[in-house]
């Protein structure tokens, strides 16, 4: 289940208005960060952004780059010793941290035993996909929609991929105005496998223009009023007086023929009314791995001279196209 709900079309009908203006003025263009006109021929808009992990990646090392398109078997700390905290700042306004261990990337495409991070020894509950394993004596069995890599906090950084440790994954976003003042993310959705049984996780965000970070919130999804519905293998759960959080859906499989949260899938959808942050964290009290998330940026855009029809038409047909254009991940096939 990759991350994957619909952001609004609110920046959609900002575009469109957008071209109007400029049509009404060609000389002008709106910069929509604070809604005034400027003698430039740029503009602000909200960029989508999925993170799944398994984006093409490079960090500059000594002048050479390293990449993070993993083949199944590599992981970038254990075989270069090339850490991934800020590979994605470039390219996507983000960074990434744990307060305990180091961050580590795991490839969830797999059938146990069998073309998983590692060597000898695989973290099975891990997987997705559609699979089968023995642990303990107990069969479990699951059926998920792939991941690809996924991001664990590492418990041994010296063996194979085990997220069993716990801790808080923190992810900073860092993209500035040209002020050098901070701009804050739009942020939608995440996505977490192979949950703790027994535990929930727990969120926290700082707003933008705020000091101090929110209490942690979570989505209790054994409360007595949460609303279940249910599609195939996937349960859709809704809590009203969910701090932030507006749903739930969730994927899991069985042990002995009994549902488990050992390979689960569960993608979380927040509404923050608007406001944008700076800093989201997640608290995960013992397993659990991220699969990706989705957030909107913002960016300058440069817009083309409208000084003739054909300018006028590049600037709608931007806007008609993102009425059009389904939503599509980041990702790229494992290298």
């Amino acid at each position: 289940m990759r991350v994957n709900k619909l952001f609004s079309r609110l920046s959609i009908g900002i575009l469109c208005a957008t071209s109007l203006t400029i049509a009404a003025n060609p000389a002008q263009a709106v910069n929509l960060t604070n809604n005034t006109i400027e003698d430039q021929q740029w503009i602000t808009v909200n960029k989508e952004v999925t993170i799944d992990f398994d984006e093409k990646v490079f960090e500059k090392n000594n002048g050479d780059k390293a990449r993070v398109g993993l083949k199944a078997n590599r992981n970038p700390f254990l075989r270069t010793r090339n850490e991934i905290e800020d590979l994605w700042k470039d390219d996507y306004g983000l960074e990434m941290s744990s307060d305990r261990k180091k961050l580590w990337l795991y490839n969830s495409n797999c059938k146990p035993g069998e073309n998983c991070t590692g060597d000898e020894n695989i973290d099975n509950d891990l997987a997705t996909g559609k699979g089968e394993y023995i642990d303990k004596g107990k069969t479990i069995k699951y059926d998920t929609k792939k991941q690809g890599r996924v991001l664990i906090i590492q418990e041994n950084e010296t063996g194979d991929p085990d997220d069993n440790v716990g801790g808080t994954i923190s992810f900073n976003f860092t993209d500035t105005d040209e002020n050098g003042e901070e701009l804050g993310v739009l942020f939608d959705s995440l996505g977490l496998l192979d949950l703790d049984e027994s535990k929930l996780p727990e969120f926290q965000v700082k707003f933008l223009g705020d000091d101090n970070l929110t209490d942690w919130f979570k989505f209790n999804e054994r409360d007595s009023n949460v609303s279940t519905t249910s599609q195939g293998n996937t349960e859709t759960l809704t809590l009203a007086n969910s701090n932030y959080i507006t749903e739930m859906t969730r994927q899991r499989g069985t042990k002995d023929g009994k549902v488990t949260d050992e390979n689960s899938l569960r993608e979380y959808n927040f509404d923050f009314g608007g406001k944008r942050i700076t800093e989201f964290h997640v608290k995960l009290s013992g397993s659990g791995a991220v699969t990706g998330f989705n957030y909107s940026r913002q960016i300058r855009r440069k817009v083309p001279e409208p000084t003739s029809i054909l300018g006028l038409a590049a600037i709608s047909g931007l806007a008609a196209s993102s009425l059009k254009r389904k939503r599509k991940s980041s990702n790229t096939e494992l290298s």
